[in-house]
């Protein structure tokens, strides 16, 4: 029996530590640091931040990706949104995507602005085009298009509001969309907004009105 005047100690419970070890996970999932086995093809995985709805004053927003691939403790992540719109060679000489003004955004401007140094670590340089060319952000080739993203349905894709204010073309809600593939008298390839790749190219190679949806592979977890 208990003395008179001496009170129980009190211990975390079953339901504290259940609540504890469920507050953990959720602030992994939110910052991108996820067990790297529970990753998987197809699903959204968060990783860095961007401006999205256009209110700077609340600061930018956790970036969605899709999961395009897995490889051991690596993935291929395309956004799931179009985050921006860019030229992708303001002088069109066609030199494609190694002499683009659009790679060189996507490495230092993006890059910069959207990841911190943490997760810049994480991002694995990939020779995307040739050897000894190496880029850490990418776009998708329009055979990486057609593999990941199958059917037209899959690679339609909707801008955010961001991208919307920075001269995004829009036709129904979706927007087009850059691939690094050459097209024909040095335009670049797109994903329309219908979905379907023109693979000839679009002639506003030196325009903003399409849009960036970006492409990195990185090492799951920290």
């Amino acid at each position: 029996m208990e003395e008179k005047g001496k009170k129980r100690r009190s211990l975390p419970g079953k339901r504290a530590m259940l609540i504890a070890a469920a507050a953990a996970l959720l602030v992994a999932a939110v910052i991108g640091v996820i067990d790297a086995g529970r990753v998987s093809a197809g699903e959204i995985y968060t990783f860095g931040h961007y401006e999205q709805d256009n209110r700077p004053e609340n600061g930018p927003e956790v970036i969605e990706w899709i999961v395009l691939e897995r490889k051991g403790d690596y993935a291929l992540l395309l956004s799931r949104y179009a985050l921006d719109c860019a030229t992708f060679d303001r002088h069109r000489s066609g030199s494609g995507w190694i002499g683009s003004d659009l790679r060189n955004w996507l490495n230092e401007s993006f890059l910069r602005n959207a990841f911190d140094d943490g997760e810049r670590e994480q991002i694995r340089d990939m020779e995307v085009v040739s050897p000894g060319e190496k880029d850490l952000v990418f776009l998708l080739s329009t055979e990486e298009a057609e593999k990941y993203l199958k059917t037209d349905r899959s690679r339609r894709c909707v801008p955010t509001v961001y991208c919307k204010t920075q001269g995004a073309w829009v036709e129904d809600g979706r927007c087009w969309w850059w691939l690094r593939s050459n097209g024909m008298g040095g335009y670049a390839a797109v994903v329309r907004s219908d979905g379907v790749i023109d693979k000839k190219g679009d002639p506003a190679a030196g325009s903003k009105e399409n849009t960036v949806r970006p492409a990195v592979w990185i090492r799951l977890g920290r």
